[in-house]
């Protein structure tokens, strides 16, 4: 790994923290879609022979394969309920900013079965102790922010059927901050982290503050096109991992 792209890391946790927060609460959807009628045409879309219609070409678009007729079923009356709920959600939008939602990948899931799958039940432990009193007046923020314009933020990133959350959201902060201080924005390895940080529970879950530890006791993270992402917990790769560790 003669060319692995190692990035130094001497950031306070503040700052990791408050860019974290920054890119939560400024979350601005950029939507774009296949099937521009949930936008131009919604109410069309109520109709059964429509919904089903439109449940053929998102399977064929998203390779979906089902094991029998009974959960085609199941994925078809999933995908209903969600395509009302994007047609109601949009038909109440106050103004062109307010945001819009829309078909994805996960179309043919209930709530539940999305959370139980996609969701961490990892707890974030809290020390009162380690509470760190923040004045209102500390800075001025402005009421949103949108990050993408000011070239900071990488492609929207799939976990698929590994429970890393922690991984891409820990890699995005530090994207991020790599960004603004050297102009350059890389995407970093979130299956470094999943490897690597035995603190976390690779696939099985994990926090972020742990993987912000990991990398800084690592002197770096790998870029994600040297180290990249298999949906998986693997072995780690020390000659990925440690490549270039010994940083001034």
């Amino acid at each position: 790994m003669g060319n692995t792209q190692k990035f130094h890391v001497f950031l306070l946790l503040s700052f990791l923290l408050f860019l974290i927060l920054a890119a939560l609460s400024s979350q601005v959807s950029a939507f774009t879609t296949d099937f521009p009628e949930l936008i131009d045409k919604p109410q069309e879309l109520l109709s059964e022979e429509r919904v089903f219609q439109l449940f053929q070409e998102w399977k064929k678009k998203h390779g979906k394969i089902y094991k029998n007729e009974k959960e085609e079923e199941m994925r078809l009356e999933n995908f209903k309920r969600n395509v009302k709920y994007i047609v109601d959600k949009n038909s109440k939008r106050r103004s062109e900013s307010d945001h819009l939602v829309g078909l994805n990948n996960f179309a043919d899931m209930s709530n539940e079965e999305f959370s139980q799958v996609h969701t961490s039940k990892i707890k974030m432990p809290f020390n009162q102790q380690n509470k760190t009193a923040i004045s209102a007046n500390s800075c001025v923020a402005p009421p949103s922010k949108d990050w993408r314009k000011h070239g900071v933020v990488t492609e929207v990133k799939n976990q698929g059927a590994c429970g890393c959350c922690w991984a891409f959201s820990a890699c995005g902060a530090i994207e991020g901050i790599n960004a603004l201080v050297t102009g350059e924005l890389i995407s970093l390895s979130t299956q470094e982290l999943v490897n690597c940080d035995t603190a976390n529970k690779g696939c099985e879950g994990g926090l972020m503050d742990p993987a912000f530890k990991f990398v800084i006791n690592n002197s770096g993270i790998d870029s994600a096109a040297d180290y990249p992402y298999t949906e998986s917990r693997g072995t780690c790769s020390y000659n990925k991992a440690c490549d270039g560790c010994n940083f001034l």
